[in-house]
């Protein structure tokens, strides 16, 4: 029995984890003053928060004048 408690505690802990994320998006218009690189930090996410985040970052790619990337810390 103990045995079958310490799994689900281990299975609760890591289901739980948050982990932290950046979107970074750099400019490629050449026009760096008017676009910098920006980064924007996202502590604590859960998987389904870092998801919806990370299309959020990435959705603008190939239709402005910044190219954004997603990355976990």
């Amino acid at each position: 029995m103990k045995k079958v408690l310490v799994a689900v505690a281990v299975v609760a802990f890591f289901a739980s984890c948050k982990k932290d994320y950046t979107c970074t998006c750099v400019n490629t218009s050449g026009i760096e003053h008017l676009y910098p690189t920006t980064t924007v930090p996202y502590n604590g996410l859960k998987k389904s928060e870092a998801e919806t985040a990370k299309t959020a970052c990435t959705l603008s790619n190939g239709t402005s004048y910044y190219t954004c990337t997603w990355a976990e810390n």
